[in-house]
């Protein structure tokens, strides 16, 4: 599962740092974000209803400030296995709080 969650984030914020260069040039590209968000969140156990509009925004801070960074495919692996480390910390969160 966190290979499938790190490789989903690692196109992300590909697709956001194509978006970020895109609009420099005055071409809007928003369109072409997907909606990967809820997709990781459900993958890794993280409940859609309650809190999610936080971690949503926290998510997607997450990912334009990676894809505002220039770097390496290795670093671009690196900062997507930071933020898999997140994700999976917020669904033990949610898990601790389930079982109270």
């Amino acid at each position: 599962m966190e290979k499938t969650l790190r490789m989903l984030i690692e196109d992300d914020i590909k697709i956001t740092r194509l978006v970020q260069t895109l609009g420099k040039l005055e071409i809007d590209a928003s369109y072409y974000l997907t909606n990967t968000s809820t997709v990781i969140f459900r993958l890794a156990g993280i409940p859609l209803e309650g809190h999610e509009d936080q971690r949503f925004d926290d998510y997607f801070k997450m990912i334009e400030r990676c894809a505002s960074r220039p770097g390496s495919p290795d670093q671009l692996q690196k900062q997507a296995v930071e933020i898999v480390q997140i994700i999976l910390n917020w669904q033990k969160e949610y898990n601790a709080r389930a079982a109270c």
